[in-house]
């Protein structure tokens, strides 16, 4: 049971045990600073924003398993809906846009537009239906 981390400027996912705070891994080198990570339900998988993609990568080695992009900006925030597809909100400075991905084929299903200036943050409902 650990927490993301990230190292931003270094580019790199530091996976921290979240009950004692000591390291646990490290996973490699981006080409982009990370902005955001977040755990799947099960553990086992987690997404990594940058600047330009959304890595979904393996909770065990680091591996990166799909890359959705480079038509995002400012991927700082992401998370896994019910159905295992995946949200990124994109914090480009003129066009903020919310976008849902499928896993399996890296295509986009759905996008709208989110009002405000830089939207900072996001959260799910818990059946997945709604998004602050």
């Amino acid at each position: 049971t650990g927490a993301e981390d990230t190292e931003g400027f270094e580019r790199r996912v530091r996976v921290w045990d979240a009950a004692t705070g000591e390291p646990k891994q490290v996973f490699g080198q981006h080409l982009d600073w990370l902005i955001g990570c977040v755990y799947a339900a099960d553990g086992r998988t987690f997404l990594a924003g940058t600047f330009e993609w959304l890595h979904v990568r393996a909770a065990d080695d680091g591996r990166v398993l799909k890359s959705f992009g480079p038509n995002l900006n400012w991927v700082g925030h992401a998370a896994f809906l019910p159905d295992g597809s995946v949200l990124a909100l994109d914090n480009n400075h003129q066009n903020h846009h919310a976008h849902v991905f499928d896993p399996a084929t890296g295509r986009e299903r759905r996008a709208w537009r989110v009002a405000g200036w830089y939207p900072g943050d996001m959260a799910l409902s818990p059946d997945g239906a709604r998004v602050l």
